[in-house]
């Protein structure tokens, strides 16, 4: 069961959520996400150049110097600095996006992510709340906010990830990586924030 848990953990580790929300949005949200080919293609790129590779490249550059003991982020007083260059490197996708036309939903998706990757660095400088809890309910906020918003039925997707979520979560528990506590507040606000985010923007 550990070694399920630690693959869960692995293979649904929150810096993929970005790339996986952005794929799904654009294959379920028809005419409104709606992106040409090149477009496509080049934020595809963006995206997991400014949140995955850029991001664990840091992290690896930490390690190194020895500001952090594994590349997990295990310690809480491990975690702002490299979350803060994260977030650093989420504006600047944020940035990249602004310079060409998108469909207005895609402003409320990128600032539900940037919205939540700030939570996770504030949220770290006090606490050891799951960033996989805040990633995974960004996921099912988008969602959520995607659905109300464009007036499309999404409730097996919503339904799927909800039921994936608490899979990922129940192995960051039996992993003791977190408390219940923990896990719950990071899924609870990254889901209203990110529903109110894809309404408002």
């Amino acid at each position: 069961m550990k070694t399920i848990s630690q693959i869960l953990s692995t293979l649904f580790h929150p810096s993929f959520v970005p790339i996986i929300g952005f794929y799904l949005m654009h294959l379920l949200g028809g005419y409104a996400t709606y992106l040409p080919p090149v477009l496509f293609g080049f934020t595809v790129f963006s995206i997991v150049l400014f949140t995955i590779i850029f991001p664990l490249i840091s992290v690896i550059l930490l390690k190194k110097l020895g500001k952090v003991s594994s590349i997990q982020l295990d310690k809480r007083e491990e975690r702002p600095l490299p979350l803060i260059i994260s977030l650093i490197s989420v504006c600047v996708l944020l940035i990249v996006e602004k310079r060409f036309f998108y469909p207005a939903i895609y402003d409320a998706f990128f600032a539900s992510i940037a919205l939540n990757y700030c939570v996770s660095f504030f949220a770290s400088l006090d606490k050891k709340i799951s960033l996989h809890a805040i990633g995974w309910g960004t996921l099912i906020g988008i969602f959520i906010g995607l659905s109300t918003r464009l007036g499309i039925a999404l409730h097996f997707w919503v339904a799927l990830l909800i039921m994936l979520t608490s899979l990922i979560l129940s192995a960051r528990l039996f992993l003791r990586a977190h408390t219940l506590s923990e896990v719950l507040s990071g899924w609870i606000i990254s889901i209203l924030l990110s529903w109110m985010a894809m309404l408002t923007f």
